[in-house]
């Protein structure tokens, strides 16, 4: 496994996201978000706030059209 890097900057309830393959946005709370990433996939996420544990699920058939 190799290590990756993710930056973040929040605009209250707005995330966008920059990583090596581009830009992500997402939108929700700290334990909560729905978002597109970078490669253009739905997702909604799920988070225990300050534990480092998430679970991320890929929305079916979704790509987002820029």
């Amino acid at each position: 496994m190799g290590w990756n890097l993710r930056r973040n900057v929040n605009f209250g309830l707005v995330r966008i996201n920059f990583s090596k393959s581009g830009l992500g946005f997402s939108v929700g709370t700290s334990g909560f978000r729905v978002g597109t990433d970078a490669a253009g996939r739905g997702y909604s996420s799920i988070e225990l706030t300050g534990t480092g544990i998430y679970r991320r699920d890929y929305l079916s058939n979704t790509r987002a059209k820029i």
